[in-house]
């Protein structure tokens, strides 16, 4: 049985794991071009999901979508299928289109079994060779998302462009799969092993994202006792993440990370001047060596970035912004 639904929206959609299709970066650029010229080719081939929501085929369209804007799109839903049927029609639906991941397929595939459903898929010595091991750690670390033109300082952190956006409230990342309502921003101020698989795998979770106003970069921890170049890695990470966000249509607020003055030579590295920020408090009061890590850190953002606007989450410690800052507190919030 096959239904189809108008005007779904993207976010409630569950990209597959399982999608053993990757498109490169210009394929994708084309992609996102055709749908901008031609949106009746939407209509033509619709997205493919299940009775959960699950993505079947339109994978990278659904990006696409995503980055061109796009909040809803017509789907056609598969009834009763057996979880095998699914798996045929995934790989049938990509034997024309993309390239193979040769990870996925190792791990989560059949080799044979695809190859019985038409996918010609490369012999294992075929597969090995260098190039491709090379693009599965260019995938890993999300080396195509990278835009030359666009790196910040002597670390080539990735630009985040300001945004003037100010939420009324936020929601924290772990809660984002079974939030009901999408409202205010996506924050990361929890443990980091919390949102660790953003980084991993971040197509994955962008049509939720974008259902929300805005998403702040990710805060990955920046600890004292961490090396620099582990800090280093970490802003980088956060700026990597926020820019693929931003590539997805995703309004986004960069989350400001320090540590001692040490990590000042970096850390502000890919923010424009000039635009909203957010930053934590929480546990800045614990110690005072820990409040003025963070007093400094803060004063040398403002000096740096000058920006318009501060989203504060946790509670007013006694620092005087010299802009405007709005407290955010288990889901309250105050402007100041």
């Amino acid at each position: 049985m096959i239904e189809i639904e108008n005007n779904y929206p993207l976010s409630k959609l569950n990209l597959s794991e399982e999608n053993p299709r990757q498109i490169k970066k210009s394929k994708f650029a084309e992609l996102r071009k055709s749908l901008t010229d031609l949106p009746e080719m939407q209509e033509v081939r619709e997205i493919v999901i299940d009775e959960n929501d699950k993505v079947l085929a339109g994978h990278q369209r659904i990006r696409a979508m995503l980055a061109n804007g796009q909040k809803e799109a017509t789907v056609k839903r598969l009834i009763n299928w057996t979880e095998q049927a699914k798996r045929e029609f995934m790989v049938k639906d990509n034997v024309h289109s993309g390239e193979w991941d040769s990870d996925i397929i190792a791990n989560q595939w059949d080799v044979e079994e695809m190859s019985n459903w038409g996918a010609k898929i490369p012999e294992a010595k075929e597969r090995l060779y260098y190039g491709d091991e090379r693009e599965k750690t260019f995938n890993q670390m999300h080396l195509h998302e990278i835009d030359y033109n666009n790196l910040a300082g002597k670390w080539q952190m990735p630009i985040i462009k300001k945004c003037d956006y100010i939420p009324k409230e936020m929601i924290s990342f772990n809660y984002v799969l079974s939030a009901t309502e999408h409202k205010g921003a996506v924050h990361f101020f929890i443990d980091d092993y919390q949102f660790e698989r953003l980084w991993n795998s971040p197509t994955k979770y962008m049509a939720k994202l974008a259902a929300y106003d805005c998403c702040l970069t990710p805060d990955f921890s920046l600890y004292l006792e961490m090396p620099l170049a582990m800090q280093v890695w970490n802003v980088y990470r956060s700026r990597m993440v926020g820019k693929i966000m931003a590539d997805h249509g995703i309004r986004v607020i960069p989350t400001l990370q320090w540590a001692k003055k040490e990590s000042f030579e970096f850390c502000f590295d890919g923010i424009e001047p000039g635009g909203v920020v957010a930053v934590s408090t929480i546990g800045v009061k614990r110690e005072d060596s820990a409040s003025k890590i963070w007093y400094d850190g803060m004063a040398e953002a403002e000096k740096r970035l000058k920006p318009s606007h501060v989203l504060v989450y946790g509670g007013d410690i006694g620092y005087d912004f010299k802009c405007g800052a709005t407290y955010y507190d288990t889901n309250n919030f105050k402007e100041k």
